[in-house]
């Protein structure tokens, strides 16, 4: 029988985890992913802490012993704990989740009219970049971004990235998130994604940006606090996140990629 609310339902999964007695690293994947999937389990004990628990372990992409190890005792007290006391949160008539809210806007690259500029980049390879129509003659741009739309910030190679930074306080407008990523792109010395599609998910949570083209990967930046964003990457082939890490809390962010559709 299926559990009646979110609380049992992170509770029933947890019995499945330690019946083994042994915690893996795929049963702890299992865990965060419905976590992430299920917002109002984390609104309740034992979904809270382990959610938290979970954000902390996956901060640096991996897990190491130490941290299988405390998230293995924690599920142990968890169960103690349900064992000792039958006195648990009770959802009644739970509201069912509503459909993420959000809106999806073209971002297009900022352009100065008249402004020619020549350097060296980091291959120390000279070139002229025009910061009006957005090209390069650096190999980079020639070879993969010239074919893209004229504001697509896909044909920002790292010499168009370094200019245009270096003018980002007399840029117009510049959003949040692609400001960061001139400044983040520039220390780098790496150009942008050269794709042709970048949309800007905008949600109560904050404003995202994920970036595709004819590939099979999409790039995701999320905001994780003021100015500054996280990186994830997405297979349209295998529809799945890369090193399994989705970005927690962002359920909008997940549903408007599965809204798209390529080809690859």
């Amino acid at each position: 029988m299926p559990a009646s609310n979110p609380q049992d339902a992170t509770i029933a999964l947890i019995a499945k985890i330690t019946e083994d007695g042994v915690l893996d690293t795929e049963e702890v994947y299992e865990l965060a992913e419905f976590l992430n999937e299920n917002e109002e389990a984390c609104q309740v004990w034992p979904g809270d802490i382990l959610h938290d628990a979970l954000l902390s372990a996956f901060d640096d992409g991996k897990l190491s012993d130490e941290e299988m190890e405390t998230l293995g005792k924690m599920l142990q007290q968890i169960e103690q704990e349900v064992q000792e006391s039958d006195e648990h949160t009770v959802w009644l008539e739970a509201p069912k989740p509503e459909t993420p809210r959000y809106d999806v806007v073209e971002l297009k690259a900022p352009s100065i009219k008249g402004k020619e500029v020549k350097g060296k980049n980091a291959a120390g390879e000279k070139y002229v970049a025009n910061l009006e129509t957005l090209s390069c003659s650096c190999e980079d741009w020639t070879t993969k971004r010239e074919n893209l739309p004229t504001d697509s910030p896909g044909r920002l190679c790292s010499c168009l990235v370094s200019e245009l930074n270096k003018e980002k306080e007399s840029l117009p407008e510049v959003n949040a998130v692609f400001s960061w990523l001139l400044g983040e792109r520039t220390q780098r010395g790496k150009g942008t994604h050269p794709v042709e599609f970048w949309n800007l998910v905008v949600m109560d949570e904050g404003t995202a940006l994920v970036t595709f083209g004819s590939s099979k990967w999409a790039h995701v930046l999320v905001p994780i606090e003021d100015a500054v964003y996280e990186r994830f990457g997405f297979n349209f082939s295998d529809r799945h996140w890369a090193y399994n890490r989705k970005p927690f809390g962002f359920q909008p962010v997940k549903e408007y990629i599965n809204t798209i559709e390529i080809e690859v």
